[in-house]
Protein backbone atom coordinates (compact mmCIF):
# COMPACT_ATOMS: atom_id res chain seq x y z
CA UNK A 1 0.00 0.00 0.00
CA UNK A 2 1.26 3.60 -0.35
CA UNK A 3 1.77 6.25 2.39
CA UNK A 4 -1.70 7.39 2.17
CA UNK A 5 -4.61 4.83 3.15
CA UNK A 6 -8.43 4.65 2.61
CA UNK A 7 -11.20 3.15 3.79
CA UNK A 8 -12.41 1.59 0.25
CA UNK A 9 -8.63 0.22 -0.01
CA UNK A 10 -8.17 -1.09 3.65
CA UNK A 11 -12.02 -2.29 2.77
CA UNK A 12 -10.95 -3.93 -0.33
CA UNK A 13 -8.14 -5.60 0.92
CA UNK A 14 -9.95 -6.80 3.50
CA UNK A 15 -12.10 -8.89 1.51
CA UNK A 16 -10.23 -10.07 -1.08
CA UNK A 17 -6.32 -9.26 -1.55
CA UNK A 18 -6.49 -10.04 -5.07
CA UNK A 19 -9.30 -8.25 -6.50
CA UNK A 20 -7.67 -5.37 -4.10
CA UNK A 21 -4.22 -6.41 -6.23
CA UNK A 22 -6.23 -5.81 -9.40
CA UNK A 23 -7.75 -2.99 -8.04
CA UNK A 24 -4.94 -0.67 -6.68
CA UNK A 25 -1.92 -2.38 -8.44
CA UNK A 26 -2.79 -3.08 -11.88
CA UNK A 27 -5.60 -0.56 -11.98
CA UNK A 28 -8.27 -3.02 -13.56
CA UNK A 29 -12.02 -1.83 -13.02
CA UNK A 30 -14.41 -4.14 -12.36
CA UNK A 31 -17.72 -4.35 -13.90
CA UNK A 32 -20.40 -2.49 -12.31
CA UNK A 33 -23.70 -4.03 -10.10
CA UNK A 34 -26.90 -2.97 -9.08
CA UNK A 35 -25.83 -2.01 -5.56
CA UNK A 36 -23.06 0.22 -7.03
CA UNK A 37 -24.81 1.87 -9.64
CA UNK A 38 -27.88 2.08 -7.45
CA UNK A 39 -25.78 3.25 -4.38
CA UNK A 40 -24.26 6.21 -6.49
CA UNK A 41 -27.75 6.97 -8.03
CA UNK A 42 -29.08 7.17 -3.87
CA UNK A 43 -26.37 8.98 -2.51
CA UNK A 44 -26.51 11.69 -6.12
CA UNK A 45 -30.21 12.69 -4.89
CA UNK A 46 -29.25 13.09 -0.64
CA UNK A 47 -26.24 15.38 -1.75
CA UNK A 48 -29.13 17.21 -4.52
CA UNK A 49 -31.82 17.13 -1.93
CA UNK A 50 -29.78 18.61 0.74
CA UNK A 51 -28.54 21.42 -1.20
CA UNK A 52 -32.28 21.88 -2.66
CA UNK A 53 -31.50 21.31 -5.94
CA UNK A 54 -33.84 18.58 -6.31
CA UNK A 55 -37.48 17.30 -4.96
CA UNK A 56 -38.30 14.50 -3.34
CA UNK A 57 -40.39 13.30 -5.77
CA UNK A 58 -37.39 14.18 -8.24
CA UNK A 59 -35.41 11.69 -6.45
CA UNK A 60 -37.59 9.08 -6.50
CA UNK A 61 -37.88 9.55 -10.52
CA UNK A 62 -34.65 9.41 -10.89
CA UNK A 63 -34.14 6.31 -8.85
CA UNK A 64 -36.79 4.75 -11.10
CA UNK A 65 -35.42 5.63 -14.18
CA UNK A 66 -31.75 4.51 -12.41
CA UNK A 67 -33.27 1.21 -11.17
CA UNK A 68 -35.12 0.67 -14.43
CA UNK A 69 -31.69 0.63 -16.25
CA UNK A 70 -29.98 -1.39 -14.47
CA UNK A 71 -33.27 -4.47 -15.04
CA UNK A 72 -32.47 -3.42 -18.73
CA UNK A 73 -28.90 -4.17 -18.02
CA UNK A 74 -29.47 -7.25 -16.57
CA UNK A 75 -28.05 -6.05 -13.47
CA UNK A 76 -29.89 -7.95 -10.74
CA UNK A 77 -30.63 -8.35 -7.14
CA UNK A 78 -29.07 -11.64 -5.96
CA UNK A 79 -32.89 -12.77 -4.83
CA UNK A 80 -36.67 -10.96 -5.52
CA UNK A 81 -36.57 -10.87 -1.72
CA UNK A 82 -33.40 -8.47 -1.49
CA UNK A 83 -35.09 -7.02 -4.65
CA UNK A 84 -38.24 -6.02 -3.18
CA UNK A 85 -36.28 -4.80 0.31
CA UNK A 86 -34.51 -2.98 -1.03
CA UNK A 87 -36.98 -0.89 -3.30
CA UNK A 88 -38.97 -0.58 -0.23
CA UNK A 89 -35.65 0.54 2.36
CA UNK A 90 -34.89 3.20 -0.40
CA UNK A 91 -38.49 4.62 -1.13
CA UNK A 92 -39.46 4.85 2.43
CA UNK A 93 -36.36 6.28 3.40
CA UNK A 94 -37.23 9.21 -0.01
CA UNK A 95 -40.34 9.57 1.45
CA UNK A 96 -39.44 10.73 5.31
CA UNK A 97 -36.48 12.21 4.27
CA UNK A 98 -35.54 15.75 6.23
CA UNK A 99 -33.12 18.28 5.29
CA UNK A 100 -30.43 18.47 8.18
CA UNK A 101 -30.59 21.71 9.63
CA UNK A 102 -27.43 23.86 9.97
CA UNK A 103 -24.62 24.67 7.96
CA UNK A 104 -24.07 21.84 5.38
CA UNK A 105 -20.74 20.56 3.51
CA UNK A 106 -20.89 17.64 1.29
CA UNK A 107 -18.13 15.52 -0.08
CA UNK A 108 -15.59 17.12 2.34
CA UNK A 109 -11.79 15.41 1.80
CA UNK A 110 -10.31 14.86 4.88
CA UNK A 111 -6.89 13.52 6.40
CA UNK A 112 -5.85 12.39 9.67
CA UNK A 113 -3.01 10.26 11.16
CA UNK A 114 -3.37 7.27 13.34
CA UNK A 115 -0.40 5.83 15.14
CA UNK A 116 1.81 7.39 12.11
CA UNK A 117 -0.41 5.80 9.85
CA UNK A 118 -2.10 8.23 7.08
CA UNK A 119 -5.56 8.18 6.03
CA UNK A 120 -7.89 10.13 4.02
CA UNK A 121 -11.23 10.30 2.89
CA UNK A 122 -14.50 12.09 1.73
CA UNK A 123 -16.94 12.68 4.24
CA UNK A 124 -20.35 12.47 2.66
CA UNK A 125 -22.04 15.13 5.10
CA UNK A 126 -20.86 17.21 7.47
CA UNK A 127 -23.45 19.29 9.62
CA UNK A 128 -22.10 22.30 11.80
CA UNK A 129 -24.39 23.73 14.43
CA UNK A 130 -22.75 26.83 15.55
CA UNK A 131 -25.86 28.16 17.69
CA UNK A 132 -24.94 24.36 19.63
CA UNK A 133 -21.48 24.03 19.09
CA UNK A 134 -21.49 20.55 17.58
CA UNK A 135 -20.14 19.07 14.61
CA UNK A 136 -22.13 15.65 13.23
CA UNK A 137 -20.34 13.77 10.45
CA UNK A 138 -23.01 11.56 8.17
CA UNK A 139 -22.41 8.98 5.57
CA UNK A 140 -24.28 7.62 3.60
CA UNK A 141 -25.47 4.13 3.53
CA UNK A 142 -27.80 1.88 0.90
CA UNK A 143 -26.94 -1.70 1.78
CA UNK A 144 -29.85 -3.90 1.58
CA UNK A 145 -28.85 -6.34 4.81
CA UNK A 146 -28.05 -4.19 8.17
CA UNK A 147 -28.35 -5.49 11.73
CA UNK A 148 -27.53 -4.63 15.18
CA UNK A 149 -24.89 -6.83 15.16
CA UNK A 150 -23.15 -5.04 12.07
CA UNK A 151 -22.91 -2.28 14.52
CA UNK A 152 -19.64 -4.10 16.14
CA UNK A 153 -18.51 -5.36 12.45
CA UNK A 154 -15.59 -4.31 9.90
CA UNK A 155 -19.13 -2.69 8.10
CA UNK A 156 -18.58 0.57 10.64
CA UNK A 157 -15.19 0.62 10.38
CA UNK A 158 -15.47 3.85 8.28
CA UNK A 159 -17.67 5.43 10.85
CA UNK A 160 -15.36 4.70 13.17
CA UNK A 161 -11.90 6.26 11.32
CA UNK A 162 -14.08 9.36 10.41
CA UNK A 163 -14.80 9.73 14.34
Amino acid sequence: MNDIRSFSKLSSYHNCAYAWYLTYVLHEKGEDNVYGVLGNSIHDCLELMCKDEMTIEEAKEKFKQDYDMCKFLGMNFPTENTEKKYIYDIEHAFDFFEKPKGRLEEERYIEFEIENKKFRGYVDLIIFDDEKKTIQVLDWKSSSKFSKKDLESHKVFQLILYS
